[in-house]
């Protein structure tokens, strides 16, 4: 919620006082005796620099001291320090703008006396949570036009205020192919049947949440060829990053998305039902069916639809349930047992231990979606057990009417039974079905589309007890809806061996599905929380004071947030550690090291400090290309994290794609983690993908500068600390964590750096245990100073006793100069606060094997 700032008065002696209030960056014109909706809305559209919104409320458009109010806040903020920075005043009042209204010498004469571009609406203007402030031009609005220094409002610039970076790479007319017609909406274009209504406010469309970044085809019941008629038509770059939306139910079924995709001869990115805000301003994906008065909120919000009909790549996901938090790109994390994980699939979720990987790849289903419990060749643990229940207990009884319970492996039947007892309607398996036959993945069963031939291989049919269950977890915002009776018991499926190839196997669902007896209709959505309201147009003429009747405001459903990918507003991540304590504790002059120990000193590394030649520039489209060629899979998985932190994070660019990958890969474990490549580097073997250096480079340079004290850690094993003045090179990227509170098992040796080139990647991939910094490839450090502690410390976990204070050097730069000395005492008063930070904090102990390579493989020594 915006608090107002400041506020300033213009008297009236018709309507009294009139209020501009600021909320945030922006500023409400409002009446004295009035409590605004319009303050909500605030709230939700975010600051553009330069810019200043004025949003007048239903009380303010009646007011006839709007326009000296609107005046004399712009003169206000022009003479604040701010004002300097200020380029362009929005005023949000509709038909302000009008062509042929009155006001233009008005807006005009106050753009030159402010110094200001000003734009005002032509046309109706609706405001609403996740669609700014939008000019509808089916409704024969124009868009914003422009007042300033030699333009008197002839020129049209935006529809929408924030202008996304895709304004003017869509249609503004409508266009018909093949029986549909695509038209503007806020989040880019609608598609509906020819001969259908227009989509304009109460329309579920309409509410879609606008992303900056990439425009969002909502596509309602039409066929797929329309629709790539109508892909076809826009530019390339609108293409490129197009996200489909469904509507309708039709358009949710896998067999329309692969048909479009096929069509297209490219992949598509589709959500797995209706973007929707909640009421407390989470979005939601809700799958868009009239038939029922609880639709279902998929877990799986994002796929990928390859053209060759493969099964599609789970790209987004609901946010954690309670109980759970993110744990990567695709799967959830049980708090009460990190060793058991919940991954998403396309149908549904997969419970199993930490370590394994689901080879389920259940088909999405509008209708119903799949738990799987456990893995093949093992018994279905305790803990799966509580973890699928803990996810039957966040749904209401509609949801888990729509489910169905895989167990895979062996399992005790009295657990199940317990189990059993969060579903609605189990029935006991009399007889097994045969078992169906699998093609590529997909099944091939009676409901399912014809698909090639089956391929031949044993199976072996396991009889299981069926039950049907809570759905995929989703935030438990869903009211539940009365039971239903079952109605009729189908035949019942039974479980196929697994795969042994490298090819997934969607794995049968062994349930019994009920039939839901009659159920009242209702809007697949019923609620979208928040406020949306159309503004009337102004009734002041600058030149009298006449009141004019305006039309009643009206409040039509409420807009999701403009966010796309996230499921929920991520919040902003600081990277410079935790707080910083003081500690009266002044540090020890360097003090010489303990007594030489009797056996023989291991060497401290093998690795060489070699010198690599890293690309100081941007990849190039080539570098991009070769690298989502030769990574393949590890490219796609990588590339899902990526479209989260682009829908988050404005700083990151779309358009840098390929280079955010390569630091996801980075970021990573196998051979394209920062383990492997550094000792790849080190021993002079060639790069693990084609382009990935490039990529990486670029990606890093991209990423925003770190500027504070970094932690490393070392395990001496009896050797002694590097002495002071020595330089180390890392030949790879070197890891350190922004976090100073962390410390890792055996490390004997903190090693606190002042950076210079690394990058934070908290912004780019979220939700890991510590706040990962990269340095750019091939940096050097020199150590400045040892520093040693013996006081006591809280907590189980250990922080070392000792700590080498290290600078990193400029490129190039001499470590003996002047120069450089000098930037060594500057340096060093920072990393002794640093480990004067370091020694009043709690550690927390991070044990993952990856994690503690990248923070503890030793950097070599350079030979002078």
């Amino acid at each position: 919620m915006s608090a107002p700032a400041t506020s300033a008065q213009s008297p009236s002696a018709a309507g009294g006082v009139l209020l501009a209030e600021q909320c945030g960056p922006h500023v409400l014109l409002r009446r004295r005796d009035e409590t605004p909706r319009e303050t909500a809305v605030l709230s939700t559209i975010p600051a553009v620099p330069g810019n200043v919104l004025f949003l007048a409320s239903s009380g303010a458009h009646r007011h006839p001291a709007l326009f000296d109010a609107i005046k004399d806040r712009l003169a206000t903020l022009r003479s604040s320090s701010e004002g300097a920075s200020l380029e362009a005043a929005w005023l949000g009042v509709s038909d302000l703008g009008h062509a042929q209204g009155t006001c233009g010498p008005w807006l005009k004469g106050v753009a030159d006396d402010c110094g200001l571009d000003v734009f005002a609406p032509d046309g109706p203007l609706t405001a609403g949570r996740g669609i700014g402030l939008y000019v509808n031009r089916t409704t024969g609005g124009t868009g914003w036009r422009r007042f300033g220094p030699g333009c008197s409002g002839a020129v049209v610039v935006s529809s929408r205020f924030p202008m996304p970076a895709w304004e003017y790479e869509l249609p503004h007319s409508p266009v018909v192919a093949q029986g549909a017609v695509a038209e503007c909406i806020p989040a880019g274009l609608a598609i509906r049947p020819e001969g259908s209504s227009p989509i304009g406010l109460g329309d579920p469309a309409f509410g879609v949440p606008l992303n900056p970044r990439i425009p969002k085809l909502v596509v309602g019941a039409v066929t797929p060829a329309a629709v790539v008629e109508i892909i076809n038509r826009l530019s390339a770059e609108a293409r490129a990053d197009l996200l489909v939306v469904p509507a309708a139910l039709p358009v949710t079924a896998p067999e329309w998305s692969r048909t479009l995709a096929r069509m297209l001869g490219r992949p598509v990115t589709i959500t797995t039902g209706l973007q929707v805000l909640g009421k407390d301003g989470g979005l939601r994906t809700v799958v868009p069916d009239a038939s029922v008065t609880e639709p279902l909120t998929p877990l799986a919000t994002v796929l990928r639809q390859s053209p060759g009909g493969d099964p599609p790549h789970v790209i987004d996901i609901a946010p954690a349930p309670a109980g759970w938090q993110p744990d990567g790109a695709h799967r959830y994390r049980l708090l009460s047992s990190l060793d058991v994980v919940a991954e998403v699939v396309p149908g549904g979720v997969h419970v199993l231990l930490d370590g394994e990987r689901s080879a389920v790849a259940t088909r999405f289903d509008p209708k119903w979606w799949t738990l799987a419990i456990g893995a093949h060749g093992r018994e279905v643990t305790e803990r799966e057990l509580d973890a699928a229940q803990l996810l039957i207990d966040q749904f209401g009884p509609a949801h888990r009417r729509a489910s169905r319970i895989r167990p895979l492996g062996t399992f005790d039947p009295g657990a199940i039974a317990k189990l059993e007892s969060h579903a609605w309607s189990l029935r006991p398996q009399e007889t097994a079905a045969p078992p169906p036959r699998f093609v590529h993945g997909v099944d091939a069963r009676p409901e399912a589309e014809s698909r090639p031939a089956p391929v031949n291989r044993p199976v072996v049919a396991a009889p299981v007890r069926a039950h049907v269950q809570a759905p995929r977890s989703a935030p438990p915002i869903l009211a539940s809806g009365p039971a239903r009776e079952p109605v009729a018991v189908q035949r019942p499926e039974t479980i196929a061996a697994p795969e042994t190839g490298a090819q997934v196997v969607e794995e049968p669902v062994a349930t019994v599905q009920t039939a839901a007896g009659p159920v009242a209709t209702a809007s697949p959505v019923t609620d979208l929380g928040g406020s949306s309201v159309v503004l009337a147009p102004p009734v002041a003429d600058p030149g009298g004071s006449s009141v004019v009747t305006v039309p009643p405001v009206t409040d039509p459903p409420a807009t999701p947030v403009a966010t796309d990918l996230p499921s929920a507003a991520v919040p902003i991540v600081t990277v410079s550690g935790p707080a910083l304590p003081r500690t009266s504790a002044e540090p020890v002059a360097a003090q010489p090291p303990r007594e030489p120990l009797d056996e023989p000193v291991p060497p401290r590394s093998a690795r060489r400090a070699v010198v690599i030649d890293f690309a100081e520039r941007a990849s190039t489209p080539a570098e991009q290309s070769r690298l989502a060629v030769s990574a393949g899979a590890h490219y796609t998985e990588a590339l899902a994290a990526v479209n989260v932190g682009l829908s988050a994070w404005p700083m990151l660019r779309p358009e840098a794609k390929a280079d955010y990958v390569a630091v996801c890969l980075l970021l990573g474990r196998g051979v394209a983690g920062a383990v492997a490549l550094n000792e790849t580097l080190a021993n002079g073997a060639p790069e693990p993908f084609e382009g990935y250096l490039a990529c990486l480079t670029s990606g890093l340079r991209r990423l925003p500068t770190h500027r504070k004290v970094v932690l490393r850690q070392e395990m001496l094993r009896g050797a002694p600390p590097h002495p002071v003045g020595t330089v180390l090179c890392e030949p790879g990227f070197l890891s350190a964590s922004a976090q100073l509170d962390v410390t890792t098992p055996g490390a004997d040796l903190d090693v606190l750096i002042w950076p210079v080139t690394a990058r934070r990647t908290s912004e780019l991939f979220m939700g890991r245990a510590f706040e990962e910094a990269v340095f750019t490839g091939g940096c050097r450090v020199k150590v400045l100073g040892l520093r040693f502690d013996e006081s006591e410390q809280d907590g189980d976990a250990r922080r070392p006793g000792q700590a080498l204070l290290v600078r990193e050097l400029l490129p190039g730069e001499d470590p003996g100069s002047a120069h450089a000395l000098a930037r060594d005492e500057m340096a060093l008063n920072k990393l002794e606060q640093a480990w004067r930070t370091r020694r009043a904090v709690t550690a927390r102990l991070v044990d993952d094997e990856d994690h503690v390579a990248r923070l503890t493989t030793p950097m070599p020594e350079v030979t002078p």
